[in-house]
């Protein structure tokens, strides 16, 4: 029996290798692809949150009246005289009310900043649990109509 003295691979091992590194490689495509649609819906779906939340706290404060501003709570009375009160508790923005329970408004928020710029002005800031910063300013008119930036 004779020893070969070539060390190395074959042409049958070496397409072997390239077939399993191809089936491989195939697998990642769709993983890619699935996780560029899910980040996308997750953005999305946190902005959906943050505009309900801008628009409840809108509805809130113009058809009721604002008792209280502090840098983390805005205390309200409604049309037909419910105290309800907006605070930060523990990973959430609720709106709790004087006969009882809580609402939550917005989830995975780590800090929030409630300021009054003018009689007519507030500046809200929350700061998310993924970093993310998040403002809004909410003007009131004379006439009770609102503007908003964001």
């Amino acid at each position: 029996m004779r020893k070969n003295k070539f060390k190395g691979f074959t042409l049958i091992e070496g397409l072997y290798g390239l077939f399993v590194t191809a089936i491989v490689l195939s697998f990642f495509h769709p993983f890619i692809h699935y996780l560029s649609f899910y980040q996308e819906q997750h953005s999305n779906q946190a902005m959906m949150e943050w505009q309900t939340f801008t628009s409840q706290l809108e509805r809130a404060v113009t058809e009721g009246t604002i008792n209280t501003i502090t840098p983390q709570t805005i205390e309200y009375n409604d049309a037909s005289g419910t105290h309800y009160c907006v605070e930060h508790y523990q990973n959430m923005i609720r709106r709790t009310t004087s006969l009882s329970g809580h609402e939550p408004l917005l989830l995975n928020v780590s800090s929030w900043q409630v300021s009054q710029v003018n009689e007519q002005q507030l500046f809200i800031t929350v700061s998310f649990l993924d970093g993310s910063v998040r403002s809004h300013y909410q003007t009131f008119n004379l006439s009770g109509e609102i503007e908003n930036e964001i």
